[in-house]
């Protein structure tokens, strides 16, 4: 069978990394190998405990927090070094059920014309209910949303299906997702292949970086995508929605969802409307005006917009 490696990223989050490494060791896949990236936690010693305790991971240690595209990139290049005919992408606070992989191989060698596979993703809390069974790419409000989201399984996702959107938390590539949809290959959804999520407790509550690149790499995708003159309309209009309203729908959204319930907090509920608003205005600005922004920019608006400003304790 061919060689997969698993990528997780880790950083001051130990206690999760550890569970999700134990469930890994249950796969049942005979060709699994797994990297972890240490993204520069503040404590080494978690390092070693690490490499103590899962003598068979491979552990990249970097000297700073370079964020996760580039972190994961460093785990990438080396699983594919290394003779992985197959990555996946996994999130470090999840757990994966012992048969996870198979399917995710099969249906990425059963056509040529896939390019990333993704399962299906339930909340770790309630392993019933659906966290993620697929998803879509909605260009008015450059949304990626997930299908399924909240949803009780009662097998209405359970058909292997194309989709428009793979999330990073898990999904299986043998290149970039968004290169693989521009070259023609497709996205596909296999229910087959089961993970439970701990949402959130990786990144654990709400935090300045966060919104800013979630909106810059909005406007930043969809600018690679459309037309010239399409964009520039269309930024007026998404801008306008962004400050005015996505605020608001963000809290309301996570209201619905329980997203406090379940991270065991609710600081998101308590974030300044107004302050959300001055995040996503910067971050549109940022996103029309410089092609590039380093680690260095988003620390900065995480200085700026400190959690205080944000009314959480």
């Amino acid at each position: 069978m061919s060689g997969v490696a698993v990528i997780l990223l880790n950083w001051n989050s130990y206690d999760l990394l550890r569970a999700c490494l134990h469930s890994l060791r249950n796969a049942t896949y005979p060709d699994l190998r797994t990297y972890v990236v240490d993204n520069g936690s503040r404590d080494a010693s978690e390092v070693d405990r690490l490499m103590e305790e899962f003598p068979k991971v491979t552990v990249m240690r970097l000297p700073e927090n370079v964020g996760f595209a580039r972190a994961c990139n460093v785990g990438i290049k080396r699983a594919l070094a290394e003779g992985a005919a197959h990555v996946i992408l996994l999130n470090n606070d999840t757990v994966v059920e012992p048969g996870f992989a198979e399917p995710l191989v099969a249906a990425a060698e059963s056509d040529p014309r896939i390019g990333a596979v993704t399962g299906k993703i339930y909340y770790a809390a309630d392993r019933r209910r659906i966290w993620c069974a697929g998803g879509d790419h909605h260009w008015l409000l450059g949304n990626c949303e997930y299908t399924g989201e909240g949803m009780v399984d009662r097998g209405q996702f359970d058909r292997m299906r194309e989709i428009g959107f793979a999330t990073m938390c898990y999904s299986l590539f043998p290149r970039r997702v968004f290169e693989a949809r521009k070259a023609g290959y497709q996205l596909v959804y296999v229910p087959d292949s089961v993970i439970y999520h701990k949402v959130g407790q990786s990144y654990g509550r709400f935090e300045a970086g966060m919104i800013y690149n979630f909106y810059r790499n909005k406007i930043l995708f969809t600018r690679s995508y459309m037309p010239r003159w399409f964009w520039w309309a269309w930024y007026v209009v998404f801008a306008a929605y962004a400050v005015g309203l996505a605020p608001f729908r963000m809290r309301l959204l996570a209201y619905d969802r329980g997203e406090g319930e379940r991270r065991g907090d609710r600081t998101f509920h308590r974030v300044s409307v107004s302050v959300m608003r001055r995040v996503i205005a910067k971050a549109l600005a940022d996103a029309r005006s410089k092609s590039v922004v380093t680690w260095k920019d988003i620390q900065a608006v995480r200085e700026e917009f400190c959690l205080p400003a944000l009314g959480m304790r």
